[in-house]
């Protein structure tokens, strides 16, 4: 049993040399007084997990504390402390070798990029293994060099060889790795694009489940209340319906809610008798402070006809144990089985060794429960097979990765300007603008910008991105979410608490402020963020020509929005390149480069309007006056600033489209703008029958054009208009009585 006190470093006792557990200049310094950072408790796991035994283990401590005295990121060593201990598994094993003294890495790196040794390996998985090798030893020798000459002879043994650079040069094909990259990409791509509106949708729809399932849950447990010995406490509730339009429902969900007694006493054959004669005392981890309520999901029942039920999206997951860290855990063989699982499913690359956890979440309470809930929910699942659900975590974790997918998909955002997001007058902007004199219609014009710093702007000027208002809705909805995580009171003036950035490649260059994305006082991961996205995706399944199955990243929806803008919406590629905030065209050129199939569905956008009771109102204020003063001057230019036809632009730069908004990638539909656009559709009809009259060809082609693009839009407006009604259905609870048997549960007798 491993140490765990309360300093995640020192839980290594006893399994890495002592000398490296109070390494100068690093945390176990003695006279570390916080001017050097602790190693993070997810990167002590790591190596209590995977390297405890190695001959490499105390170099591996080493490295990890030297990077986290350097600054670098909790990714940055997680993924280095991985590659390296990965690679060294392989490697004395090709080369026979026991340990790190016959290690000679200038003749064993040499060889294996000569593909001397492990020739199954790719160029990719070589030169990342490199790019591993070199960082840390660079970081080691740094540090090491910084020692008086006693301390650089003591730690001389734990400091990993390096290898001169210029022995590598041309051995590894970076530019062969680089098409390939590129290549794979583009194919993700293609097949990605021709399903963005499905996937909007699907993403809202199931968010709405959750929804559901969660005000489903706290109404049954308000019941419970007043029942409170009916454990486990039964109910259901139907999915799948549509009242307005005549449709039934087609599914009843079944669930159980337990706490940790009820459940073991109901299923006292899968424990021991010590744990069933600690629940029927009510002692240990059974005591009342010590218990949680906890759902379990029973069955889906089909009732509109004999098709098999869908029931809940994630029910694979947990029922295969791949959420969080989970696919780590278990015997050999069923650590094998789920890796073959997840493989089954499209992730992992040309390392079959390598260890994947998609659905990793890097913070508790995000997708997974903590970590006691979590092993016993674990524990009890093996034993029984039930299928548990953390309601909170799932929910959480819905709605972050709907929130991402909506800004990824409509403004081609980054992930690193993505976490930046804040709720403060600085970054969420409210911008209102008259409409023109001449205009029936004088309600004002009211938009939202997020003021962000794009990558590789060395000034620090923040850039607007615009958004529409279903996206300003879901913030609101996450900071609804965050202010009931925190017991805030708004109407006191409570706010967000501060996190640090924690972004690895940019988190010098943010302080540590109110960001949107955090949870449980922590800045969210961008693991997290992706684990999220996959969670609330799971099951729709995208496949490339040569049928290898695609997973979601926030990179490759970056190329999705700039492929669909460019070839389907035919938006200009340097307007493009402002939506992306890129500074060059070439890339723009790259990132919208033709798939070979581009054939898409728009963006699909916004539809509920902005509430003006939002609790952080506050913080949207309008824009400072000299901004104001330059809206103005764009006015009539920017379509940004302008009532354009069939909803709102996003794209704040002069339109060189010219306000063609119908096809525009740019332009964010909004279903109240319906009937301009059956008006555009019906007028381009009469002139498509009146070319056809003239013989005007061209003309005919370009009515065809502007017809397709309204039916574009009425497509997507009516899929918003769907999940925004499926938003707003209640569920209404089915409660099952039960009869308590004394003798079932036994209370503690005083």
């Amino acid at each position: 049993m491993l140490n765990d006190g309360n300093i995640p470093w020192q839980r290594l006792q006893g399994y890495v040399a002592p000398e490296v557990l109070v390494a100068p200049k690093t945390d176990g310094d003695p006279l570390n007084k916080g001017q050097w950072i602790r190693v993070d408790t997810r990167c002590v796991a790591y190596l209590e997990f995977n390297a405890l035994g190695k001959p490499w283990v105390s170099h591996l401590a080493l490295i990890a504390a030297v990077m986290a005295a350097h600054r670098c990121g909790v990714q940055t060593i997680l993924q280095t402390l991985s590659k390296l201990n990965i690679g060294f598994i392989e490697l004395f094993e090709a080369f026979k070798i026991k340990s790190v003294a016959e290690w000679q890495a200038e003749e064993h790196i040499i060889a294996y990029l000569k593909r001397e040794v492990l020739g199954t390996h790719s160029e990719k998985r070589r030169g990342a293994f490199w790019v591993k090798y070199s960082s840390a030893t660079k970081h080691g020798r740094r540090w090491w060099k910084s020692l008086p000459a006693e301390e650089q002879q003591r730690y001389a043994p734990f400091v990993l060889s390096d290898v001169n650079p210029s022995h590598i040069r041309g051995l590894i094909k970076w530019d062969e790795i680089k098409d390939q990259q590129r290549q794979k990409r583009k194919t993700a791509t293609d097949a990605l694009v021709p399903y963005l509106a499905e996937l909007r949708a699907e993403a809202h729809r199931r968010y709405n489940q959750m929804a559901r399932l969660r005000r489903a849950y706290h109404d049954a447990l308000a019941e419970l209340k007043k029942h409170p010995g009916e454990l486990p406490f039964a109910f259901s509730y139907e999915e799948g319906g549509d009242p307005e339009a005549g449709v039934p429902a087609q599914e009843r969900w079944y669930f159980q809610i337990w706490n940790r007694r009820s459940f073991v006493l109901a299923h006292r054959d899968y424990y021991s008798k010590m744990s069933v004669s600690s629940a029927q005392s009510g002692i240990e981890s059974f005591t009342g402070a010590r218990e949680h309520y906890f759902l379990e999901f029973v069955k889906a029942e089909r009732l509109a006809d004999d098709a098999p039920p869908e029931g809940l999206w994630f029910e694979e997951l947990t029922r295969c144990r791949v959420l969080g860290a989970l696919p780590y855990s278990g015997g050999r063989d069923e650590v094998a089985a789920r890796q073959r699982l997840l493989r089954s499913w499209g992730y992992g690359g040309d390392d079959e060794k390598e260890t994947l956890a998609p659905f990793k979440s890097m913070d508790e309470g995000v997708l997974v429960a903590n970590l006691k809930e979590a092993f016993f929910l674990h524990r009890a699942q093996v034993r029984t097979n039930c299928v548990f659900v953390p309601v909170e975590e799932f929910y959480t974790a819905a709605i972050f990765g709907l929130l991402s997918i909506d800004i990824f998909t409509t403004t081609g955002m980054r992930l690193n300007e993505l976490l930046q997001i804040r709720l403060d007058k600085n970054c969420l902007i409210r911008m209102e603008l008259q409409p023109p004199p001449t205009a029936k219609n004088q309600i004002l014009k009211v938009r939202y910008g997020l003021q962000l710093v794009p990558k590789g702007e060395r000034s620090g000027i923040p850039q607007t991105y615009f958004v529409g208002k279903e996206t300003v809705n879901l913030i609101y909805k996450t900071a609804r979410l965050l202010e009931e995580h925190y017991g805030l009171d708004t109407a006191k003036g409570d706010k967000l608490p501060i996190v640090e950035f924690t972004y690895s490649t940019r988190k010098e260059q943010f302080s540590a402020d109110r960001y949107l994305f955090q949870h449980s006082r922590r800045h969210l991961s961008p693991i997290t963020i992706t684990a999220c996205m996959r969670f609330l995706m799971h099951g729709m399944v995208f496949t490339t020509a040569d049928g290898r199955i695609v997973v979601l990243n926030a990179h490759l929806l970056r190329h999705v929005f700039a492929t669909y803008a460019v070839h389907f919406a035919k938006t200009p590629i340097d307007i493009v390149a402002v939506m992306l905030k890129h500074k060059r065209i070439d890339i723009t050129d790259y990132y919208s480069q033709p798939t070979h199939s581009i054939v898409a569905d728009a963006v699909d956008n916004y539809l509920v309007s902005f509430a003006t009771h939002i609790n952080f109102r506050d913080a949207v204020i309008r824009s400072p006056q000299e901004l104001q003063e330059r809206i103005e001057e764009a006015r009539g230019n920017y379509g940004t600033l302008t009532n354009v036809i069939g909803g709102d632009c996003v794209v704040h730069a002069p339109c060189i489209a010219k306000y063609s908004c119908l096809g525009c990638a740019g332009l964010v539909p909004d279903p109240d703008k319906r009937q301009q656009v059956e008006r555009k559709k019906q007028w381009a009809l009469e002139q498509k029958e009146r070319a056809a009259e003239e013989g005007l060809t061209l003309e005919i082609k370009k009515m065809e054009k502007l017809i397709r693009d309204c039916e574009m839009v009425l497509r997507e407006m009516d899929l918003i208009k769907a999940y925004g009604k499926d938003e707003q259905r209640v569920p209404i609870i089915r409660i099952k009585r039960r009869r308590i048997k004394r003798r079932q549960i036994k209370r503690r007798r005083s």
